[in-house]
């Protein structure tokens, strides 16, 4: 017997053991009472039973090519019912598909004029909250820009403070502190600075009176003349 004929046989014996997968009946999608769409009535027993034949197909090496096609012919026909699964699973939802983008369709049609109407409500609430928030914050306008003042923040526009609610701007006011704080280390430690403070009568003592601020390349100095007892 030549190759090829033993090739021929070993493809028809293969295909009769896996023909059991193929004998499996396709299961038809029918509508039940309820209007629920049921599928898939395979008996997984028989489609592990046809399966189960497989798990014993080996191939003895690089020359068993016997074996290689007994394992590749096989695969083809567990591939073949796969894409059937797929094929089956894709026409019970085409119409379930259909049956939901009409019901989306229609609920978009109530939610679309009800998210309009919330909207326009929130907008109107939105532009009221605005509006008593400018006036309670215009109240404190002046302390807001003389406390912003104090650590060199002077060119603010009063409609961007104007704009903060009241905690918004402590934690603003707060990272400014910060970054002044910090920065006025930085230049109280400078070499330049420490020379010229000194030449000027700073000491350990009174280094506490001073306030430093950076403008441009420049860092000016304020010195606390007094206190002053309300």
């Amino acid at each position: 017997m030549t190759n090829e004929e033993e090739k021929k046989d070993e493809t028809k014996e293969v295909s009769t053991e896996v023909k059991s997968l193929e004998s499996i009946i396709e299961p038809e999608v029918v509508e039940s009472i309820d209007k629920k769409m049921m599928v898939f009535d395979f008996d997984m027993t028989e489609i592990k039973a046809a399966l189960e034949q497989y798990k014993n197909f080996e191939i003895k090496g690089v020359d068993d090519k016997d074996g290689y096609r007994k394992i590749e012919t096989a695969m083809k026909y567990v591939k073949k019912f796969n894409n059937k699964i797929k094929a089956i699973g894709k026409k019970a939802r085409d119409p379930q598909t259909k049956h939901n983008k009409g019901i989306s369709e229609v609920e978009k049609g109530y939610t679309g004029i009800l998210d309009e109407a919330i909207e326009s409500m929130t907008n109107k609430l939105i532009d009221v909250d605005n509006d008593i928030t400018r006036v309670n914050v215009l109240k404190h306008l002046p302390d807001r820009k003389e406390r912003l003042a104090k650590y060199g923040i002077t060119d603010m526009e009063d409609e961007t403070i104007l704009r903060m609610d009241a905690n918004f701007f402590e934690d603003f006011l707060a990272n400014k502190k910060t970054e002044f704080l910090e920065n006025k280390v930085k230049l109280m430690n400078a070499k330049k600075c420490q020379d010229w403070l000194i030449e000027n009568g700073w000491t350990e003592e009174t280094k506490d009176d001073y306030k430093v601020i950076q403008e441009g390349e420049k860092a000016v100095f304020f010195k606390k003349i007094g206190e002053v007892e309300l």
